[in-house]
Order: C-alpha cells, then sequence, then structure tokens
C-alpha cells in the first residue's frame, strides 16, 4: 500500500456570518502520525470533514496526491473513501449488532465479500487487537477501551490508506487515553498508512505526532515537528501547549 500525500489550499468554509475556515494551508505527510491541533470552535472538525468529504469549501483546493478533490461528484469521493476510514470520537459501533458484525460491517454493506469472508476479516482484525475472544458480545458488555479497540478494527477491515482518528482521548482517563495512543502507534507500524489525528490532548500530540498542524481563528498559525512547537515564542502557542487556551465551545467544532 502506498500512502497518499494530502494537501489543502486555500480553504475557505463560512456558515452565515461565521468565518470558519479562513485560507488553510497544510500539507498531511504519508505514513506519518499527523496531528490537528486547536481550541474548541477553532475549526478542526469542520477541516476534518472537509477531508472526508461530508462538507464542500466556499473555495480551495483538497488534494489526495495528483487529484483534487474539491467540486468532484459524489462518485468520486465514494470511490475515494473506499481507501480512508474514520475512527469517531464515541466509536459510533452499532448496539443491535455483535462486535463480530460491527467490524464486518463496511465490508458487507458495500458488497465486497460475502458475510462468511467479511466475518472471517473482522476476526483477523480483533485478533490483532487482542480482541478476538469479543466476537460474540455486545458494544454493552465491553468496557470503554475495548470499545475503542472494536471500532479500530473496523475503520481498518477495508486496509485504508488514511485513517482519520476524531478526539480519539476525549472523555477517557490516563490509563485509557495511554492505551488509544500506543493503539495508534500500533495501527502506523502495521499498516503504514496515513494518520490524521484530530485532538486537544497536548501530551498525547507532542508524544506521537510527526508533524502537527494547529488551527486558530480559523487559519493555521504553525506546522511542523514537535520540537518546532516546543521551541515556538507565539504566544497562542505557548498558551495553548500550556493547557491554558480559553474559547467557547461552538457547535462547529
Amino acid at each position: 500500500m502506498s500512502a497518499p500525500t494530502v494537501k489543502v489550499r486555500g480553504l475557505y468554509k463560512s456558515f452565515g456570518p461565521a468565518k470558519v475556515l479562513d485560507g488553510i494551508d497544510v500539507d498531511l505527510a504519508p505514513s506519518r502520525i499527523n496531528f490537528i491541533i486547536g481550541q474548541s470552535g477553532g475549526g478542526k472538525s469542520v477541516l476534518l470533514k472537509h477531508l472526508v468529504g461530508l462538507l464542500e469549501p466556499d473555495s480551495g483546493e483538497i488534494w489526495y496526491d495528483s487529484r483534487q478533490m474539491v467540486g468532484r461528484s459524489r462518485h468520486d469521493w465514494d470511490a475515494l473513501r473506499l481507501k480512508m476510514a474514520l475512527l469517531f470520537q464515541d466509536g459510533a459501533l452499532f448496539d443491535s449488532m455483535s462486535v463480530g458484525e460491527n467490524v464486518s460491517f463496511p465490508v458487507w454493506i458495500r458488497g465486497l465479500a460475502a458475510k462468511e469472508e467479511a466475518a472471517r476479516r473482522a476476526k483477523e482484525r480483533l485478533r490483532e487487537l487482542d480482541m478476538a475472544d469479543a466476537f460474540n458480545f455486545r458494544p454493552s458488555d465491553l468496557s470503554a477501551g475495548e470499545r475503542k479497540r472494536v471500532a479500530l478494527a473496523r475503520a481498518l477491515i477495508m486496509e485504508p490508506e488514511v485513517l482519520f482518528f476524531d478526539e480519539p482521548t476525549t472523555g477517557l482517563d490516563p490509563l485509557l487515553s495511554e492505551q488509544v495512543d500506543e493503539l495508534i502507534k500500533l495501527t502506523l507500524e502495521r499498516t503504514g498508512a496515513t494518520l490524521v489525528v484530530v485532538s486537544h490532548d497536548i501530551p498525547a500530540t507532542l508524544t506521537l505526532a510527526h508533524n502537527i498542524a494547529m488551527i486558530n481563528n480559523g487559519r493555521i498559525i504553525l506546522s511542523g515537528p514537535p520540537e518546532v512547537f516546543r521551541q515556538s515564542d507565539d504566544p497562542a502557542v505557548r498558551q495553548f501547549l500550556a493547557g491554558e487556551a480559553e474559547g467557547p465551545i461552538g457547535f462547529l467544532d
């Protein structure tokens, strides 16, 4: 698998009078862990929704390798989505399905394999994440950390080239957060995919990231490896890394 380079150029998005993305430029390196950080309401999740094609920008470009996706048809985006996966903040598992059915769902719902073959693949993904014994369980039978593993297994069953994590440690205690961090590192080692993590978890960002992009007021104010952020004199960066950033929690983030 060859992970793509993802580039965003001049991305603008407003909702009514509220300008959320104000000319975003960012590169997401292939086969690396890329973090997108910023305070609540700053546009992180809106950017994520553009990257997976759920929102159309007012203007700008989104490149996956040599292909510019803004303005493309739903068919083109659906084809691209076969090569990407999104790990939702809360896992978004189906309570009415077993763990095995949850993990195999992306394969058989697209008609890419019969249910028996999809179940076999699901067992493989679960085994890789030490969750094989939970195949017939319900999500309600699992701990929060176990549900994260099942959600990751479901994201990996399509062997994505790009994997997005939406606030993966939000609401977790320190021990579970460390487990999720280990899962992210393990995912890169096993798949070589391009990983994009939207987060405000500063310890995880500085520990895991190969590259970091920080959004502030709809713009990328700093981008680079963790050392660049540790050495930055920018007041907004220093404040955020110190855990002192404050801002309204808005529906747009």
